[in-house]
């Protein structure tokens, strides 16, 4: 038994099914962490989240462009940095 696993694009998607009708011992599945990536692209197209994310972005450019912020932040986190 061989177990692929693969992006989940529509290409793929088919040539994985392709695959299993000659291969009958091959099994595919699609990747866990891809599948997850488009659902939080999904996500993130939501207005409550767009808007979210805007003031996260926000805040971090005001933070990282005022010095004396940015001093009191990494003090208050032991040097830990916004990602």
């Amino acid at each position: 038994m061989l177990f692929v696993i693969i992006d989940n694009g529509s290409n793929y998607v088919l040539a994985g099914k392709l695959l299993e009708e000659k291969k009958p011992y091959l099994y595919w599945t699609p990747c866990a962490a891809h599948c997850i990536d488009l659902m939080f692209e999904d996500i993130r197209k939501l207005p409550l989240m767009k808007k979210a994310i805007q003031r996260g972005v926000s805040l971090v450019g005001f933070i990282y462009s005022h010095s004396s912020t940015l001093s009191l932040l990494r003090q208050l986190t032991n040097k830990r940095e916004l990602v």
